[in-house]
C-alpha cells in the first residue's frame, strides 16, 4: 500500500498546473459492431465490404461503393500506372465479389472483385502490419483478367496510410478507411433513395464504425501532447494513480458497510421493504423487495466516489416520490438527468461524509418504506 507521505503534493500541483487538456471527446453511442463485441475483427470488416461492394446485392446501393473506391484509388495511383486515368463513373457493375480467394500457392486474398474491364485485389489490414505476398496476389488476379495482365487494381485498405516499399514494387496503392468513408458520404445521397431502410441503417452504422477505426489508429494533437507529458513525468503520474487506486479500494469497503449501517437505523418492518445489494462495487442499491408487486416499483442507488456521494432515485413515479421526500425531509433532488439525484460533495472516506451518507439514505428509505407499508 502506498502512503500519503510518499507523495509531494506541492510537486504534483505544479505538475498538474503545467498541463491542461484542450478538449474532452464526447461519449459516443455504440455501433452494431461494438454492441456485438467485434469492433476490431478484420474478417468482419471484409465481410461488410464484400457485401457493400457487390452491386448485385440486396442493399440496393448499386455501384456506390465500387465507384467510391475507384475514385480514391485513382487519386492515389501514380500517373504512369495502368488504370490511373480510369473514370469511376464508367464502372457500372461488379461481375463477382469473392472473399478469401485462394491463390495457387495456397495464400488467401481478402477480397477479389471482377469488373468488366479490370480486377480489384484488396488486402484489408486493421491492426497487423503488411507481411503479405503482394506479388503472388497480383499474379493470381492477372490470371482473372481475361488475358490483359496489366488491368489489376491493387489496394491495401487500412485505418492509416501504409508506407511499405512492397506496395510500389507490386503496384498496390495504400487507401485508408477515412478516404473511402469520405467519398461514400459525398456520393451516397443520389444512391440511397427511399427504399431498403434496413440496409441504409447498416450503411450508416458501418460508415460510423469505419470512421472510429480510423480515429482509433491515429492520435490527435492532444493525445500526442499527453504522451510526451506522460513520458516526461511517468513516475509522478504512476504515483498519483497508485494513490487513486488505493482510495477507490477504500471506497469499496465503505460501500459494502453502508447497507448494514442503514439497516440498523430502520425498523424491522421498514427493513423488510428492501432488498439490499451492491452494484459495480461502489454503488449500494436498495430495491423494493417484492419485485412481483408492480404497484409502485422504486429503487435507490447510493454511489460512492472518493470526492462525493450521490443518491439517485429510479423506477416509476420517481419525480413524484422525489417531491414527497423533499417535502418530508428537505432533501433537494436535481432532475436534469431524468433521474432525481442528490449530490453531497463530502468524501465518504471521512467520518462526517460516511455519516452524512447514512443519514440521507435512511431519511429517503424511511419515506419509501412508510409509503409502501401504508399501501400508497
Amino acid at each position: 500500500m502506498s502512503d500519503f507521505a510518499t507523495i509531494d503534493l506541492a510537486d504534483i500541483q505544479k505538475l498538474l498546473d503545467s498541463y491542461s487538456v484542450h478538449a474532452i471527446v464526447a461519449e459516443e453511442s455504440p455501433t452494431l459492431m461494438e454492441i456485438a463485441g467485434i469492433p476490431y475483427r478484420e474478417d468482419v470488416y471484409s465481410n461488410f465490404l464484400g457485401f457493400l461492394l457487390d452491386t448485385e446485392q440486396v442493399h440496393g446501393f448499386g455501384p456506390l461503393f465500387i465507384r467510391s473506391l475507384m475514385k480514391v484509388y485513382s487519386c492515389r495511383c501514380p500517373d504512369d500506372w495502368p488504370l490511373a486515368d480510369l473514370d469511376p463513373e464508367s464502372v457500372q457493375a461488379t461481375e463477382s465479389v469473392e472473399r478469401e480467394t485462394r491463390t495457387d500457392s495456397d495464400k488467401r486474398i481478402d477480397i477479389v472483385i471482377k469488373c468488366a474491364d479490370f480486377v480489384v485485389c484488396i488486402e484489408n489490414k486493421i491492426w497487423s502490419g503488411l507481411h503479405n505476398d503482394l506479388d503472388d496476389y497480383r499474379k493470381h488476379c492477372e490470371k482473372r483478367g481475361d488475358g490483359d495482365r496489366h488491368r489489376v487494381v491493387g489496394i491495401v485498405l487500412s485505418p492509416s496510410h501504409v508506407t511499405d516499399p512492397s506496395l510500389q514494387n507490386h503496384r498496390f496503392v495504400s487507401v485508408t478507411y477515412g478516404d473511402v468513408v469520405d467519398e461514400v458520404r459525398q456520393r451516397m445521397g443520389s444512391y440511397l433513395g427511399s427504399h431498403n431502410t434496413q440496409y441504409q441503417y447498416l450503411l450508416f452504422d458501418f460508415l460510423e464504425q469505419a470512421s472510429r477505426l480510423a480515429r482509433t489508429n491515429t492520435m490527435s494533437d492532444d493525445q500526442r501532447r499527453f504522451l510526451d507529458f506522460w513520458r516526461e513525468n511517468e513516475d509522478k503520474i504512476d504515483n498519483i494513480q497508485s494513490m487513486r487506486d488505493e482510495l477507490q479500494q477504500r471506497v469499496k469497503k465503505v460501500t459494502g458497510a453502508h447497507a448494514e449501517q442503514c439497516g440498523a437505523r430502520l425498523t424491522e418492518d421498514q427493513r423488510q421493504v428492501f432488498k439490499m445489494w451492491n452494484y459495480r462495487s461502489n454503488v449500494a442499491v436498495f430495491d423494493i423487495a417484492n419485485r412481483s408487486d408492480k404497484k409502485r416499483p422504486i429503487f435507490l442507488d447510493v454511489e460512492f466516489h472518493p470526492l462525493r456521494i450521490i443518491h439517485t432515485l429510479g423506477g416509476r413515479e420517481r419525480e413524484a416520490l422525489a417531491s414527497e421526500i423533499g417535502r418530508r425531509c428537505e432533501i433537494e433532488f436535481d432532475n436534469s438527468s431524468g433521474r432525481p439525484s442528490s449530490r453531497c460533495d463530502q468524501s465518504p472516506l471521512d467520518e462526517s461524509g460516511r455519516e452524512k451518507a447514512v443519514e440521507t439514505s435512511v431519511a429517503i428509505l424511511r419515506v419509501i418504506a412508510d409509503l409502501r407499508l401504508a399501501g400508497n
